[in-house]
């Protein structure tokens, strides 16, 4: 191909990697917002690894849309046994730095061994924080866990997966980001550290993430997960407006009228879509799509609410990837959500 027809392809890939549906309605502007997207880690292997990279791509693409305060990884970044210190760099490249390119920040002391996976100018934008919680996945080797947390940031500085079993991080303008470990709270372990972000978290806008959904439907533990969260939150008084989670390789929105989040959204369509097995009356989208969530808050004074979005991603290749909002919903200061006719295609 001559170097006018690269040009040529390369324009024409960047108009169809453009969103078929814009950010929150109404034409307000995000005051902050964040993304999420969970289920990520697939070995390299080309067609997997390809999909990944996908929807990394659609998410660098939102991002230039409408910057973004925080990229949030939902968990089992590192399929199938978790991170190993033999495969250290390779799946950092291959799993991190090339999908979130434009997220990444340079400045890690291993960052030479890395950088083959990221292309983009060094000034080309601020690096965004990265927050990684913990999916069953990455607990299956035993050293995974640490290297998670303490190896990553050498080849990768802005990567941060929280020590505890919850932790809050304080973005701007009164949105609080809770990111929990479900695995540990799912034992009964936990629920402490979990008690102690929500009282410090300063709001008056929450959002929890963390890999299994409330609505999670796999016996015991879920039983206990699902109560001690919701119980934590009624306890402490901390109201929580959106609950960000993955585990179930696919993308649904729940509007949930039980005590709790009001808002749920699994956004585990990472790198691999598989058929919904959910079945719950607050279900108002579910599809098996690849795809990730977006949160902005908007609006000011009595008018600002929380805008939770679900985005799918169809991976055509050759840089022909298309993606849409297929799924939103409103939540305001006093829970009360709105959900929004679907958007895209099923």
């Amino acid at each position: 191909m001559t170097g006018s027809a690269l040009l040529r392809a390369a324009a024409l890939a960047a108009v169809l990697l453009l969103p078929l549906a814009g950010g929150p309605a109404r034409g307000d502007e995000p005051r902050v917002s964040l993304l999420a997207v969970g289920d990520t880690g697939d070995r390299p292997h080309f067609w997997q690894h390809d999909l990944q990279t996908a929807v990394g791509r659609a998410m660098a693409d939102e991002d230039r849309r409408q910057p973004v305060a925080a990229l949030v990884l939902l968990g089992d970044q590192f399929y199938p046994t978790g991170l190993l210190a033999s495969e250290l760099a390779y799946r950092v490249r291959h799993n991190v730095v090339r999908p979130y390119c434009r997220f990444v920040d340079r400045g890690g002391e291993r960052w030479d061994e890395v950088a083959g996976g990221c292309h983009r100018p060094a000034d080309a934008r601020p690096p965004t924080p990265i927050y990684a919680i913990m999916g069953n996945h990455d607990l299956e080797s035993p050293d995974s866990p640490r290297l998670q947390r303490e190896a990553v940031p050498a080849f990768v500085s802005n990567w941060y997966m929280p020590r505890r079993a919850a932790e809050v991080v304080e973005l701007s303008d009164g949105l609080s980001l809770i990111l929990a470990d479900s695995n540990e709270l799912a034992r009964g372990d936990g629920v402490e550290d979990l008690r102690r972000a929500l009282r410090r978290s300063r709001g008056p806008w929450r959002v929890i993430a963390a890999h299994h959904p409330l609505v999670w439907l796999e016996g015991g533990q879920q039983k206990r997960y699902d109560r001690v969260v919701r119980q934590a939150i009624a306890e402490e008084g901390t109201p929580v407006h959106v609950f960000l989670s993955a585990h179930q390789h696919n993308l649904q929105l729940l509007a949930l009228t039980d005590p709790g989040p009001p808002l749920l959204l699994v956004a585990g369509g990472g790198s691999s879509a598989k058929v919904v097995t959910t079945e719950h009356p607050d279900l108002h989208y579910a599809a098996p799509k690849l795809g990730f969530a977006r949160v902005d808050l908007v609006g000011t004074g009595d008018s600002q609410r929380l805008v939770a979005s679900l985005y799918a991603v169809e991976a055509r290749g050759f840089g022909l990837d298309r993606y849409e909002r297929v799924a939103s919903a409103t939540v305001d200061r006093q829970l009360g959500v709105r959900v929004d006719p679907p958007s895209g295609r099923r």
